[in-house]
């Protein structure tokens, strides 16, 4: 009951705010997003961004205006409600915690939390805001429908325990009253249809069971209708024995029991049940002529019980609603119900019988549309139109974008043959005789020799809901063009996600309709992250039309994101190459990517924050700025921890984009947020397939640390192929410290029955992660299986690893390696044929470069001068602008500086390394620490914390192991790092944090090793003790 000086907010039902006199302010009622608005805030419990709202109720507007909206709107409520009701800052908003607003739906929650089920089910009127839209903003009808899915499914619950409490207390109006609105939210819940039925049933007279059996008919109506199934066995039984008990009344007393003709459920062998008047007679079955085939054995008994059929009652609409169950006390919206057959009696002892074609309602697809009959003003030449394009637009808009069109025939079939023109009514009712869950309507309008071709699209709803409009204009001659420019722009302008809009751009900048709905299915595949397809059908797309700019930049970004390197530059080279025609914002855009291509991070940087800045809602920008932070922030000393602040505005401007939360769920798990990462990884399993969804698994398993599940999904994992299981590993590898279940994982790699070279990356892999535990002696064991496996990578890997100065090899032991090195006939391998050939051919060319790097590293580790100088200025001239040549510049700076580390001299050790710029290619360096530069950032960390430039230092230590599987040898020593630091700092709590990282990787460490583990575990005691 509302206090007495408490507003009411109504959101179950409709939306209306209540003043403390019961009176509704009618002008604010009137205008629904300012009352949606305090929705939110009350619903929110916590201050929500300006942003956010701006977003939500105003993103079709420009920001000043969407902000001068949103400040009337709080205005307004203030006016209305108290000035002390809204609590603002620059930044947010929020409903006071002691306002005077009462909100049915939270206290309907709240009711169900305390098991009140009969105030909560006297609570929820309706669905929650019902009818109400808030146009321009997918982010609200977001959240109205992840609430009014929440509330519903709590309504149920409440109705259940309900139910079953008013059947205990034989309360069974009330219990069938409940159990009709519980079946109309859940037609599918043979609970629902059991309760109601046997409650209806209950008084235990004719006429209570003759209620029951029409309930019965309605419902298996409305499930054949709707889900092309029948109701349960055990409804079904329940239904039968009404029926033999009806048929059992007395001689003389009429039972009539109606059905739904147009939609019984027509299965092999069976007619539908149709309308019936039935005498109660004891007539027997024989005497019965026409008697139905049965559909199940229950609903046979009913049918053979109801007779032979004969007249025909009125049709009944595809669409009309099936009518409340319980008249006493149905849901304050009633619904029509057209199309029951009248049932007349001839006679006590005659049965009217009727007949009536059946037809079965088709399922409703979302993604169909029918192009329905046009309307054509003109000349009567043009009357062909009226059905032409129908076939026209459909062909054109068929297969893009994720749209089917429906078959013109059946459309012209379903829309009739008059001439009147359908409204948006006409036209929902038509598309839902063929099964369209969209449909266009348009005019072709004649002006001399000049056509002008106007088309809206509708998704079908209470309202019809226009999606996308199109016109075109041009000589009669150019009808095709026409239709292909108007399909067009009906196919861009139908996504209105804020990511839509460069969609939009693309259908103006390209020639081709083919052209146009390959890109469209491949930013579809794009969007939900499966990216083989989307490369596919972006290449054909570029295909027909190779200067379609926008095509080649996605192609450029997807090949990015599967590594294939040089792919990427290609696409993004012709990108530029065909920008001139884009408005300025998108050739901004293009340049953005190409500066990340062409590794000029910074230069890429400064060009995203300059459009997001202007732009601020723009999601391609966003997602270019979180690409670049995550990827190349860990080359920067920096964390890619950094890019959440794009990722979290991408989904705020499009909850749905796979891309920001695959990315959002790995620095969710690098900050240990693990509900935030549960949420986003299960959000991405209903998106992904194949092998990325194994991936997700694997992900999710490990990070979780649900050890169940990693076992379950080891033999999947097993069964699939090289290249899934690959990514899957890297991928667990950058997103978990949990390194016994990486290593579960990487072992499959290693199985016999794979490639050898699938088998050797095995080995590396297991290699780095022995060593991440402080094992040397078990990362030898695993370097030696790769002898036989992979010559090179065995020589390789055993001298890199051989080289961390942690491990403090002895003098002969390093001399040894190096002579091995020296010996070694490096030339290049041949390239295995594989899906997975960035993995397995990683260094193929580069083994000469590689050697000569490895022997300048070891002889600046052996503190040999002249040998390392050597080296270095061998590498020096093996520079150029080759993904090689840019390493190989790098590795000299590299042998530099470790001499100079060798030697205790770590400023100018540190000057080495930064003496020249660094350019890296993320494609290559996910398959290689050579790529990586693992060894060498480590060290630059090392070094400046050694030189007391902390800050700097922690960004270095903080990449460590963010994106590439090889830098987790150095995970456990970069916590080591911060922890010195952070003590330094008197931050005692970080600082035991990441000294108990260090422990806990380590734990099992070599004895040889153990002494820097007691070191921490003293390290710990001290700072946990104060001092």
């Amino acid at each position: 009951m509302m206090r007495g000086s408490e507003f009411r907010l109504i959101t179950l039902g409709r939306l209306a705010l209540v003043s403390p006199t019961g009176q509704e302010d009618e002008e604010l009622n009137t205008r629904r997003r300012k009352v949606a608005l305090l929705a939110v805030l009350a619903f929110a419990k916590r201050p929500v961004s300006r942003d956010v709202l701006l977003e939500m109720f105003w993103g079709d507007q420009d920001e000043v205006r969407a902000r001068h909206s949103l400040s009337d709107a709080i205005s307004h409520l203030r006016r209305v409600m108290g000035r002390e009701v809204i609590i603002t800052t620059r930044s947010e908003a929020t409903v006071a915690a002691e306002a005077p607003l009462a909100v049915d739906a939270i206290e309907f929650g709240d009711a169900v939390a305390a098991s009140d089920y009969s105030r909560a089910t006297a609570l929820y009127a309706d669905a929650f805001l019902d009818g109400v839209y808030v146009g321009g903003s997918s982010s609200f009808e977001e959240w109205v429908s992840r609430e009014r899915s929440r509330l519903e499914s709590l309504f149920l619950q409440a109705a259940a325990k309900q139910c079953r409490a008013l059947a205990r207390d034989k309360r069974w109006e009330e219990c069938a009253v409940l159990a009709a609105r519980w079946l109309e939210a859940a037609p599918l819940s043979a609970d629902a249809a059991l309760h109601l039925l046997n409650a209806l049933k209950e008084p235990g007279t004719l006429e209570a069971d003759r209620r029951a059996l029409e309930a019965y008919q309605r419902l298996r109506a409305r499930v054949a209708r709707d889900f092309e199934l029948v109701p349960e066995k055990s409804v079904q039984s329940l239904a039968a024995e009404l029926s033999e008990r009806l048929a059992a009344a007395a001689p003389g007393e009429p039972v009539v029991t109606p059905t739904l003709s147009g939609y019984a459920v027509e299965e092999a062998g069976a007619e539908p049940l149709e309308p019936v008047a039935q005498h109660a007679s004891a007539a027997s079955a024989d005497e019965r002529n026409g008697a139905s085939a049965t559909v199940s054995d229950e609903d046979a008994r009913i049918s053979e019980l109801q007779g032979p059929l004969r007249s025909a009652p009125a049709e009944i609409e595809p669409d009309a609603e099936i009518p409340d169950l319980v008249t006493s006390a149905a849901r304050k919206k009633r619904r029509a119900w057209s199309g029951l057959a009248a049932v007349t009696f001839a006679s006590l002892a005659a049965v009217v019988i009727f007949s009536t074609r059946s037809r079965t309602a088709p399922r409703i697809s979302p993604t169909a549309v029918a192009v329905l009959p046009f309307a054509v003003r003109g000349s009567a030449e043009l009357n062909y139109l009226r059905e032409g394009m129908v076939d026209l637009l459909s062909t054109n808009l068929d297969g893009a974008g994720g749209v089917r069109s429906v078959d013109p025939r059946a459309v012209l079939g379903a829309a009739g043959s008059a001439s009147s023109e359908l409204d948006p009514e006409g036209g929902s009712r038509a598309a839902a005789r063929v099964g369209a869950g969209m449909y266009v309507l348009g005019d072709v309008l004649q002006a001399g020799r000049r056509l002008r071709i106007t088309a809206s699209m509708y998704e079908r709803s209470r309202v019809p809901l226009l999606v996308s409009q199109a016109s075109v204009e041009g000589e009669a001659s150019e009808l095709f063009a026409l239709v292909d420019g108007l399909a067009a722009q009906l196919l861009a302008d139908r996504i209105r996600t804020p990511e839509g809009r460069i969609v939009r751009i693309a259908a103006m900048t390209t020639h081709s309709l083919p052209a146009l709905k390959a890109y469209l299915e491949g930013e579809s595949h794009w969007r939900a992250v499966r990216l083989p397809q989307a490369i596919e059908a972006l290449q054909r797309a570029v295909a027909l039309d190779s200067t379609f700019a926008l095509a080649w930049y996605r192609l450029g970004i997807a090949t990015s994101w599967e590594a294939r390197v040089e792919l990427a530059r290609d696409a993004m080279d012709r990108a530029m190459r065909h920008r001139g025609g884009l408005p300025p914002h998108d050739r901004l855009l293009i340049e953005a990517y190409a500066a990340v291509t062409s590794r000029e991070n910074d230069r890429a940087e400064r060009l995203y924050r300059a459009i997001v800045a202007d732009h601020p809602n723009d999601v391609e920008a966003w997602g270019g700025l979180g690409e670049m932070w995550f990827h190349t922030n860990p080359w920067r000393g920096r964390s890619f921890t950094e890019s959440r602040q794009a990722w979290d505005r991408m989904l705020r401007l499009e909850p749905a984009n796979a891309g920001a939360t695959w990315h959002l769920a790995q620095v969710a798990a690098r900050e240990r947020r693990y509900a935030e990462l549960d949420s986003l990884l299960t959000r991405l399993l209903g998106t992904v397939s194949g092998g990325a969804a194994l991936s997700v698994r694997a992900m999710h398993a490990t990070a979780l640390g649900d050890r169940t599940a990693q076992v379950r999904l080891s033999p999947e994992l097993q069964a699939t192929d090289d290249y899934s299981l690959i990514l899957a590993v890297w991928r667990v590898a950058v997103f978990s410290d949990d390194l016994p279940a990486i290593a579960r994982f990487a072992r499959l790699l290693a199985d016999p029955q794979r490639l050898p070279e699938v088998r050797a990356l095995g080995h590396v892999m297991l290699a780095h992660l022995e060593l991440a535990q402080g094992r040397w002696s078990r990362a030898q064991v695993e370097l030696a299986a790769l002898t036989p496996l992979h010559q090179a990578w065995a020589v390789e890997y055993k001298a890199l690893l051989s080289a961390m100065p942690i491990l403090s090899l002895s003098t002969r032991e390093l001399d040894g390696i190096r002579d091995q090195l020296r010996k070694w006939n490096a030339a290049p391998t041949d390239r295995v044929v594989s899906h997975a050939d960035l993995w397995v051919n990683a260094l193929a060319d580069d083994n000469p470069q590689v050697r000569i790097y490895l022997l300048g590293l070891l002889s600046a580790r052996l503190g040999d001068a002249v040998a390392a100088e050597q080296y270095a200025a061998e590498l020096v001239g093996r520079q150029g602008p080759s993904d090689a040549g840019q390493l190989a510049s790098s590795q000299s700076r590299v042998i530099r500086a470790q001499l100079l580390w060798t030697r205790k001299d770590p400023n100018a050790a540190i000057r080495a390394l930064e003496s020249g710029r660094d350019v890296v290619d993320f494609g290559s360096a996910r398959t290689s620490p050579f790529y990586a530069r693992s060894y060498d950032r480590f060290m630059r960390a090392e070094l400046l914390r050694t030189l007391g430039r902390d800050g700097e230092a922690l960004g270095w230590y903080r990449g460590l192991g963010e994106i590439f599987p090889y830098d987790i040898t150095y995970l456990a020593l970069a916590h080591r790092g911060q922890g010195n630091i952070y003590e330094k700092m008197g931050e005692r709590e970080k600082a035991v944090e990441h000294y108990s990282h260090f422990v806990r990787l380590w734990k099992e460490c070599d004895p040889a090793l153990r002494p820097m583990v007691d070191d921490a575990e003293r390290w710990i005691e001290r700072l946990k003790q104060g001092g």
